[in-house]
């Protein structure tokens, strides 16, 4: 049963927004029901912070709208970058998944940006985000993602790629409330609602998620456990829009297990998320003019306990986390001929109110031991500033034939030496055919305060306050060719060299390592949008990708490949999607931390193939009702991801077949 304060709140919000007819607003068209010269030249934003067509912009970018999102049936932010090519996501299903893009791992995904409605979602201390339960789907209108370096417009953190997140700022065509139950004993509400009061949107989304999660098969050291990946959350999210201003709050709770522990100990997490904003934006003929300042903050408790076969508690610790980001930023852009210039300045806080560990039990008497804390010259909840400016020139030549993007980023971290980040992008499209793109930047990624003054009671992995940040230096050539009306085939080549990373090695305090790595290789993706009159199928949707990344990382699989076929017909719509993930690189550590002596000899990096199959029936008994059936993993296929990299512990299981019908009701 939910809890009372849940109900009140969300009988408080649909009695401040009543059901309104919206006969006068029509949705927006499918994608499936553009154009491939459309779905090409749609306007993205993230790329350059002006609106340019997709095949255009100075990045290698992916759009995904709500209809992507709902079609292919995802449920969180994990199972949409899934999709991406370029993108592996290692499952943990604790709130903290991992997404790699191009073979570069990122524990925590402090080496990829997560940005909501222009709101950074990092935390100081650990300096990550989770595409987990953190993000609800239900309110996004459409996601950008960015695979390569992004910190000559958006700093640190930008290092490997970007995830932008729109929120809708329209009112939906209509209301929504949707119910989906699953397997696992899984459970999910959604409600989406918005009016118009005094000249204003008012738009609402909100969610409550339950599941008991599947079984883990063994913990991280091999041995058998009876963890579940069991998750419970909440979130709202209210948005006003009003002429040139714009302000929303998102709050997220969520409560997850840590499932890679043996039996006889539990260590629950309890996430709370705060974010909100005010945006305010002045748009002229030649010029405009945009201010925002934005909160994101995260409160965070967990507790571990340890039992004996006689069910005493022999160990027992509390960890607590409080802290918050507080920015404000400004930009503007002017067009002077051929040129668009942008002028943008940041300004951010990351404090940290709270952070410690303390073990309560040890050996079953009572202690208080402080296991870990900040320790930045005495203070144990240190804050840092930052203060950036940068700047941009767009322009066009040859009837805009020829696109030159040229930007410089400049921040000033009190930690450390400020950062200086250029980047370069050529964009030839000689016809509607070819379309040429060259780009080169170099990016960085700051350390967390884990990284420079965590204190360790076991002296394990110390920080370091003299640890700089990582760099990357990015070359890549994209090349696209249009092979008919319906089909276009796109050719990528990057080529990542990486230095200064930051690793702590047999536990010793964090550096820098010396040298330099590269990472390069290739994305194939095609993309096909057919017009069909057979089987009541009116519209086919054909999106195919490969990767290929030359890397020696232990936990990095060089070839990975995605096929996603959409059909659009009379009755709704059906999504099938083949997943295909090669073979991880070798690794001399594997299995080290394994006890189970069995178990450290099983070799779980073998290639592995799932299908995931999501079909929506619209408007059933012509009611203003769509029923979903959803199955991820259909053919129940046994595969594993590594816990950690390096690979030392024993593989994650992932999520074996999972089954659901969903309700959706317009109203």
């Amino acid at each position: 049963m939910l809890p009372k304060p849940v109900f009140r709140i969300l009988l408080l919000v649909l009695s401040l927004f009543p059901p309104l007819s919206h006969t006068e607003e029509q949705a927006d068209p499918l994608l499936l029901e553009m154009s491939l010269e459309k779905l090409l030249n749609i306007t993205v934003s993230s790329a350059s912070l002006t609106e340019k067509s997709q095949r255009l912009s100075p990045s290698t970018i992916t759009y995904i709208t709500a209809e992507d999102i709902e079609i292919t049936g995802a449920r969180t932010l994990s199972d949409v970058l899934r999709l991406i090519p370029g993108i592996d996501v290692q499952e943990r299903r604790n709130g903290r998944d991992m997404v790699w893009i191009r073979g570069i791992p990122s524990g925590r995904n402090t080496k990829i940006m997560l940005i909501v409605d222009g709101v950074p979602h990092r935390e100081p201390v650990f300096g990550g985000w989770s595409p987990d339960e953190e993000v609800p789907l239900n309110n996004i209108d459409h996601i950008e993602v960015i695979r390569g370096p992004g910190s000559a417009l958006y700093g640190g953190n930008a290092y490997s790629g970007l995830v932008s997140i729109f929120t809708r700022s329209e009112l939906p065509a209509k209301n929504r409330a949707s119910l989906t139950a699953g397997l696992f004993d899984s459970q999910r509400f959604n409600l989406d609602i918005g009016t118009k009061w005094h000249d204003a949107s008012w738009i609402f989304s909100g969610g409550l998620y339950q599941t008991d999660g599947h079984t883990m098969a063994r913990d991280r050291r091999g041995n058998s456990t009876d963890h579940h990946n069991e998750v419970f959350s909440y979130n709202a999210h209210v948005k006003v829009v009003a002429d040139n201003i714009r302000a929303a709050v998102n709050i997220n709770h969520y409560n997850t297990e840590y499932p890679l522990y043996s039996r006889r100990q539990t260590k629950p997490q309890d996430y709370e998320i705060l974010s909100a904003y005010i945006a305010h934006e002045n748009i002229g003929e030649e010029s405009e003019w945009f201010n925002q300042a934005y909160l994101y903050q995260v409160d965070r408790e967990m507790n571990r306990r340890r039992w004996d076969e006689q069910g005493t508690v022999f160990f027992q610790s509390s960890s607590a986390l409080d802290t918050r980001l507080l920015g404000i930023t400004s930009r503007f852009t002017y067009r002077w001929h051929e040129h668009l210039f942008l002028l943008g300045a940041v300004a951010e806080s990351l404090q940290v109110d709270d952070y410690a560990e303390i073990i309560h039990i040890n050996n079953y008497q009572p202690v208080h031991d402080i296991q870990s804390i900040l320790d930045k010259n005495g203070d144990s909840t240190p804050s840092a500033d930052n203060y950036a400016l940068f700047i941009q020139d767009d322009f066009s030549l040859l009837e805009e034939q020829l696109a030159l993007t040229l930007s410089l980023r400049f921040d000033d971290y009190q930690e450390f030496d400020a950062e200086l980040s250029p980047r370069f992008a050529l964009v030839y499209a000689p016809d509607d055919t070819w379309t040429f793109k060259g780009m080169w930047g170099d990016s960085f990624r700051p350390p967390s305060n884990l990284q420079q003054y965590e204190v360790r009671s076991d002296g394990n992995s110390p920080g370091n306050p003299d640890v700089k940040p990582e760099k990357i230096t990015t070359k890549e050539i994209d090349i696209s060719y249009r092979l008919s009306d319906e089909q276009n085939i796109s050719l990528r080549y990057f080529d990542n060299s990486l230095s200064d990373f930051i690793q702590s090695i047999n536990t010793q305090p964090y550096m820098n390592i010396a040298g330099t790595t590269s990472v390069s290789g290739y994305e194939l993706e095609y993309l096909a949008n057919f017009p069909m009159e057979h089987f009541s199928i009116s519209n086919l949707q054909l999106k195919a990708s490969m990767t290929h990344v030359d890397s020696n990382e232990a936990s990095v699989a060089p070839n990975s490949g995605t096929v996603n076929a959409i059909f659009d017909t009379a009755w709704g719509s059906a999504s099938l999607t083949l997943n295909y993930h090669g073979r991880r690189n070798f690794s001399p550590t594997y299995h080290d931390r394994v006890t189970d002596e069995e178990f450290k000899q099983r070799d779980n990096k073998g290639a592995y193939t799932t299908f995931d199959m999501n079909i929506i029936l619209r408007q059933v008994w012509n009611l203003p009702l769509d029923i979903e059936l959803t199955a991820f993993n259909l053919f129940n296929k046994q595969y594993y991801n590594p816990t950690y990299a390096p690979d030392s512990y024993y593989d994650v299981t992932r999520q074996p077949r999972f089954l659901s019908v969903g309700v959706h009701f317009s109203f």
